[in-house]
């Protein structure tokens, strides 16, 4: 997202503190959508069909070490530190949150999750574009329309009812397509598991992104923080008790997070990022 110029130190230090909480609010939410980018709780397929990838196909992979690489880490030791940090803030901050937001009624988390989805269909759409994926891109535009109107406001996934498949695209996926490769493995402290590709390319989506550039124009910057918040602690909900099994039952939290976001990321690639 971009911030806007200002005038006279006082608005510059204003500005400064407002940049530092929209980065802090974003890194929050990209921290937890990637762990949560581990096949937990979200179906991939291609768009000829639905594929099975589970958990247990995650683990299957580690157990046979069919790829080596996955387990590659040369900055390991900061990446600990940085994970530890993160996990942290994860436990005691959002998770809190997080509980106190399942007890809201389904319905009503299912709206919030339908919503948010809905805002990030232009950013979705543009990346289909430069992918080639243009049965994608139709699938995002036709989706977007029915959702936001039928849908009232996105609140209801209509579109997947008449069998138009969700999924998202995201600049580090587009790289991807088209040759850049994704550079070392790395944590970094609030962003959580990434690599220079992907790290590279949520920063192109978050400054593309409609909503967040008007919002920006029009001091709303309410609007962003809220939308940013409600995404950490949704995304958050839905895999929390996945994520807190997986740590019971892992010899190595931190390694085996590793391999599952890796592989994750990888079939997200390869197959699209189909939910």
């Amino acid at each position: 997202m971009t911030h806007k110029t200002v005038l006279g130190d006082k608005i510059q230090m204003t500005s400064s503190i407002h940049r530092w909480e929209r980065l802090f609010l974003s890194a929050l939410v990209s921290a937890f959508f990637m762990l949560s980018c581990t096949g937990l709780g979200m179906g991939d397929a291609r768009a000829q069909g639905e594929m099975d990838y589970s958990l247990d196909d995650d683990f299957e992979d580690i157990t046979d070490g069919a790829d080596d690489d996955l387990n590659d880490d040369p900055l390991e030791k900061f990446n600990r530190a940085s994970f530890a940090f993160n996990d942290y803030l994860m436990k005691y901050l959002l998770k809190p949150i997080a509980k106190v937001y399942n007890y809201a009624p389904e319905i009503a988390r299912d709206g919030v999750h339908n919503a948010l989805a809905n805002l990030d269909s232009p950013n979705n759409f543009g990346n289909d574009l430069l992918q080639g994926e243009f049965v994608r891109a139709i699938q995002t535009l036709e989706r977007a329309v029915i959702n936001s109107t039928v849908g009232v406001g996105g609140l209801m996934d209509v579109a997947s009812g008449l069998g138009i498949p969700k999924h998202s695209a995201d600049f580090g996926q587009t790289m991807a397509v088209w040759g850049v490769g994704e550079g070392p493995y790395v944590v970094l402290p609030l962003l959580g598991p990434s690599n220079p590709r992907d790290a590279f390319g949520m920063g192109v989506d978050s400054i593309a992104d409609p909503l967040s550039l008007w919002a920006n124009n029009v001091d709303l910057d309410e609007l962003n923080y809220s939308r940013y918040g409600a995404t950490a602690v949704d995304s958050y909900a839905r895999v929390m008790d996945d994520l807190e099994s997986i740590e019971e039952t892992s010899l190595d939290f931190y390694a085996t997070i590793r391999s599952l976001s890796r592989q994750h990321r990888r079939h997200q690639i390869e197959y699209g990022m189909y939910d």
